[in-house]
This record gives C-alpha cells, sequence and structure tokens, in this order.
C-alpha cells in the first residue's frame, strides 16, 4: 500500500506549518503506483510543476510553482496532469532533467470517484510500457479531486507567505510575512523495508496447503489399498484358499461338551482327586504352580482340567 502526505513548508524556520492554518493533505491512501524502477520506501521532497510546451501546460495555472521557485534541494517531486501519451512523456523527460525524486499524475477530466488500477489502459502511453525503463524515479497517479486541488494550492503557495494567510494567522503563528511558503509531499510506499511479509507467508501458506494435499492423498491411497487387500483376503479365505490358523489370523473355538469330558483333577504332591466321569485312574501327578491358569492357583486344592 502507498500513501502521501502534503504538508505547507516554512523555509525560513524550516518547520511544518498547522494544517489548521495553511494547506495540507492528511494522509491518502488512493495512490497507484506506476512505475516502482529504483523506488525507495519513501519519497520527500518540494512539490512543482516542470516546464514543458504551452499545449501540455494549458491546463495548469501560470503562476504554479516552478522549479525556479523552490530552495536550494535535491528533494523535489513533480506533479503535472496526465494528458495525451505526447504531453505526458514531455513532462517525464523535464522531469528527469530536473533530477526529481518521483512524480506523481493525477487525470484533470476525471469526475468518478474510483481511480483506475496501475494496470488499466488509463495509463498506457501507447509504448508498451518502455517509457518505465527511461525513468530512474518513481511515478504515482493519484486521485483526480486531490491533484487538481493541489495544483490549485501550488497557484498560491509560489509566492510569499503574506499573499496566502492572513495577518492575524501570521503573527499568530509568527511566521515571517516575507518568507516563503512551499507544498512538501510525503510518498510512503509499501514495497520497502517489511513489505515483504505479506508475500513470503502467503508462498509458506502455499507450502503448507501443497504438503497437506500431499499428505491426504497418500493416507487416502493407503486406506483405499487396505481395504481391497482386506477385501481380498477375506474372499480368498471364503473360498478355503487361505489357512486361517497357519496365519495365525484366527482361533480355534472348542465346542463345550468336549472340554466338559475333560478330567478334571486337584494336583497335590502326593495324590490327584479324580473328578466325576473319569474312565480311570491316572498316575499320581505332582504340580506345584499353574502358568495358564486365570485364577489363582493353590497347591492341593485348585482343581484344573487335564488337555488331552
Amino acid at each position: 500500500m502507498t500513501s502521501l502526505r502534503i504538508d505547507t513548508y516554512d523555509e525560513s524556520s524550516t518547520k511544518l506549518v498547522p494544517q489548521s492554518v495553511a494547506f495540507g493533505v492528511p494522509q491518502d491512501t488512493n495512490v497507484r503506483t506506476l512505475n516502482s524502477a529504483s523506488q525507495s520506501p519513501q519519497s520527500l521532497g518540494f512539490l512543482y510543476v516542470p516546464d514543458v510546451a504551452v499545449v501540455c501546460a494549458q491546463p495548469v495555472p501560470q503562476n504554479v510553482t516552478r522549479f525556479r521557485d523552490l530552495p536550494p534541494t535535491n528533494s523535489i517531486v513533480a506533479i503535472a496532469p496526465w494528458l495525451s501519451p505526447s504531453c505526458t512523456l514531455s513532462y517525464l523527460q523535464a522531469a528527469s532533467n530536473d533530477m526529481v525524486a518521483a512524480f506523481v499524475f493525477y487525470l484533470p477530466d476525471q469526475t468518478d470517484p474510483p481511480l483506475a488500477p496501475a494496470n488499466s489502459p488509463t495509463w498506457d502511453l501507447g509504448d508498451g510500457g518502455h517509457w518505465k525503463s527511461l525513468v530512474g524515479y518513481p511515478v504515482y497517479a493519484i486521485d483526480s479531486a486531490v491533484g487538481i486541488m493541489t495544483i490549485q494550492q501550488l497557484a498560491l503557495y509560489s509566492g510569499n507567505a503574506s499573499s496566502v494567510l492572513s495577518p492575524q494567522d501570521l503573527a499568530e503563528h509568527g511566521i515571517d510575512p516575507d518568507t516563503h511558503l512551499r507544498l512538501l509531499i510525503d510518498i510512503n510506499s509499501s514495497s520497502g523495508g517489511g513489505t515483504n511479509l505479506p508475500s513470503i507467508w502467503i508462498f509458506l501458506l502455499i507450502i503448507l496447503a501443497i504438503l497437506i494435499v500431499l499428505i491426504g492423498a497418500l493416507s487416502l491411497t493407503m486406506h483405499i489399498l487396505q481395504r481391497k487387500r482386506r477385501n481380498d483376503l477375506r474372499a480368498r479365505i471364503a473360498r478355503g484358499e487361505v489357512d486361517v490358523q497357519a496365519l495365525g489370523l484366527g482361533k480355534l473355538t472348542v465346542p463345550q461338551e468336549i472340554i466338559d469330558r475333560m478330567c478334571t483333577y486337584t494336583p497335590s504332591a502326593n495324590s490327584v482327586v479324580l473328578a466325576k466321569g473319569s474312565a480311570q485312574a491316572s498316575p499320581p501327578l505332582e504340580q506345584s504352580t499353574c502358568a495358564i491358569c486365570l485364577d489363582d492357583f493353590t497347591e492341593s486344592q485348585s482343581q484344573v482340567r487335564e488337555l488331552p
């Protein structure tokens, strides 16, 4: 985002005159960057209108502030109406000769409040943008109302302070009537300093989105493959092509009546108590522990079932 501010500068006191007394434009963000070549974060300088041919200077008041009216300084900013391509190029060339810090254009006949975007054909000079490579300073476009008002004020602030301010204002603010009051513009562009942060965040968000999409696609693919393999395995088991027990994928279920026919006994050091239903006595067994019993095993008390 680019913004501008215009204040009135007192040459004798080297101070800014309050905007309540003299002309000023508070911060205005309705600015378009037409050319950012060699652009610094800030363009600060005294406003003036470059000298061009009479045909191109017709929309501008004759007594506007010119280059000769400015105090000795290296910080100057040109302002002019955006006219035909030939007049605009003439203004750009004149500003290049004056070594300006920036150039501000406005449309003198635009009645619509919206300002055309930087890539609009409104700012086309018919050379495919070649003019941007010929100027070594940033070029901006501002709202028509602000531009017209600023040009009119440049016609007022081209002489002494007494021609603009009343004697009461001069005395109240300690301004010398013979001093020169000039308009000072300050343009701050978001293209400098930390303005790369939005681009970096956008780049990081794009990378994050790509990673999320890749991980999601990989996870979905794995789930589809696993489900397909499970379905294939179920089909093979149903056809009897797979031994479930050999793969360790299932458990063998024994009917309860078979378990009931197995002998139960109480292990002790010297004797064996046969459970009912046993056909004959078994040889004496000794067992002091049970590794597979679910309940607490007590020798000579707990009954266990003998597996075949």
